[in-house]
């Protein structure tokens, strides 16, 4: 499967478009299911959990003005720790994966330039990997006094917006834009950076959509399990 990186989001501060509004909706799948993802974070950069928690909030927030629920599952970042099952369910598209990066992880990434905060991979199939580097986004915030859980928050959502849009392209206005302005960041720190509306309708689409592969690959794996002889 072929796989590109979406061009990741890179911080500045032009005083261009200011973000725009996201419906609020809670749509229910053909099932009467509601909208939902699950978000297996790895934190390797070792963020503080308080913090880390908060900038959970924060997209969660966003993701739910868009009208898709989340849960989060803290992956172990070690062999030796504990394993969760969970956190191994790959090949669920309703499973996406977030890895918050160190500078001493990020800096060996080759194809992601310096001004870099937060990629995401996007490929042929329904793509569930998302990459925060941590390291800058704290930085950034430091220099431009930002609040880094509202940042760090607004970066996720901005990255998994990338994998349930199921593209590289960046808009010219609000959340889904590459580069941040100054008033964007006013917005972030107000938790109006947000979807739009067009994007919002196009993610609650793709989430019933991998929420129906989902289903159709339990429903096979249910099906070679029956076929399976017993001893």
């Amino acid at each position: 499967m072929k796989t590109k990186l979406a061009s990741g989001l890179i911080l500045s501060l032009l005083m261009l478009a200011n973000a725009s509004g996201a419906a609020h909706t809670s749509p229910l799948t053909p099932n009467n299911e509601r909208v939902a993802i699950t978000i297996g974070v790895y934190n390797y950069a070792h963020a503080k959990s308080d913090l880390l928690f908060e900038a959970q909030q924060t997209a969660a927030a966003i993701l739910l003005k868009a009208g898709v629920g989340a849960s989060w599952l803290s992956c172990p970042t070690d062999h030796a720790s504990t394993r969760i099952p969970a956190c191994a369910a790959t090949a669920d598209p309703t499973h996406l994966t977030l890895r918050i990066l160190p500078d001493s992880m990020s800096s060996r990434l080759r194809l992601v330039s310096k001004d870099m905060i937060g990629f995401a991979a996007i490929g042929e199939g329904l793509s569930c990997n998302a990459w925060i580097l941590y390291d800058r986004a704290r930085d950034f915030a430091a220099r431009r006094q930002l609040t880094l859980a509202s940042l760090l928050g607004s970066a996720i959502a901005h990255e998994l917006g990338h994998l349930l849009l199921g593209d590289s392209f960046h808009s010219k206005a609000g959340l889904m834009r590459a580069r941040w302005s100054g008033k964007d960041f006013l917005a972030m720190e107000r938790d109006e950076l947000v979807f739009s509306v067009a994007e919002t309708e196009r993610i609650q689409r793709a989430v019933i959509a991998r929420r129906q592969a989902s289903s159709a690959i339990n429903a096979e794996v249910l099906s070679s399990d029956s076929r399976t002889p017993r001893n």
